[in-house]
């Protein structure tokens, strides 16, 4: 295995925990929070995200200091790793791992206020590194640019860190319970949804400004591809909507039908998250990227 497909394999383990860990730690302080015996079910599995989200992030330093000096086995070298601390990297991975160490706290928090500014905290840091480790944050106007990129991961890690939660409810909990959590939790996802879909189509041309690095360049077909993950992940959510609308209406078994669905969204999410983290580790490879 080359260094960038294992810097491409770590970084996609990095992003798909720090996403659910961070977004779970969310879902579970806005929607769950009064489910008392369905939150202590999903904590352990929090803090274990957590743990590896941080873990990832700080291989990622040392990994990205090795590709820097172009050297394989420079990850066994101090010089890799304060290269990497150096660089824009450094400072994402910091800030994941300060990211992580809150949603810990809010999993450790006995109180709901506690557990939801910590929880805040905690997406509010991931999706703040996620704009640090996004070059189109960088383009002019750059604090129109970064807004946009951090609103962009703040939904994103709401809608990936719903799903985990969401699986557990439709498989364990009474009907009665998954039709309160789906109702509280609608607008919520509705709204995330709204914006990963507007802020996406925003900063879209600014990483693709001509139209012929679309099939002409390796970068423009993994832009192509998170555009057609995209498409088919509103298609689903369309077609679930006179679903989820029904489940509503009804108290009987019927929320137990939505696992699958929920789990073919989580699928499509974790894949475009992927295309993401691929997308920015050759992201020196793009040539219309300023």
């Amino acid at each position: 295995m080359t260094l960038t497909a294992f810097q491409t394999l770590i970084r996609s383990v990095e992003y798909l925990t720090l996403f659910a860990g961070a977004g779970g730690a969310l879902f579970l302080a806005m929607v769950l929070h009064e489910e008392r015996r369905l939150v202590a079910r999903l904590q352990p599995g929090l803090l274990l995200l957590a743990g590896v989200a941080g873990s990832a992030a700080i291989l990622d330093v040392g990994l990205h200091g090795a590709a820097l000096a172009a050297e394989p086995a420079g990850l066994l070298t101090g010089r890799a790793w304060l290269a990497g601390l150096a660089s824009p990297r450094g400072l994402t991975s910091s800030v994941i791992v300060a990211g992580m160490g809150f949603v810990a706290l809010a999993v450790a928090a006995r109180g709901a206020v506690a557990a939801m500014l910590a929880s805040v905290a905690g997406a509010a840091l991931s999706a703040l590194a996620l704009a640090f480790g996004s070059e189109a944050s960088l383009d002019d106007p750059a604090w129109l640019s970064f807004a946009m990129v951090l609103l962009h991961g703040l939904a994103s890690l709401t809608l990936v860190g719903a799903v985990w939660p969401l699986l557990v409810t439709l498989t364990t909990q009474p009907a009665e319970t998954c039709v309160r959590i789906l109702r509280t939790g609608r607008p919520v996802l509705a709204t995330a949804l709204a914006v990963v879909l507007a802020t996406g189509i925003l900063l879209s041309p600014l990483g693709i400004s001509d139209p012929d690095a679309v099939t002409g360049t390796s970068y423009g077909l993994l832009w192509l591809a998170k555009v057609l993950l995209s498409a088919i992940l509103v298609a689903l959510l369309a077609r679930q909507a006179y679903h989820r609308t029904s489940l509503l209406r009804r108290v009987d078994d019927s929320p137990r039908s939505m696992r699958g669905r929920v789990l073919i969204d989580g699928l499509v999410l974790a894949a475009l998250v992927v295309v993401s983290v691929v997308m920015e580790v050759t992201q020196g490879s793009n040539p219309y990227q300023e």
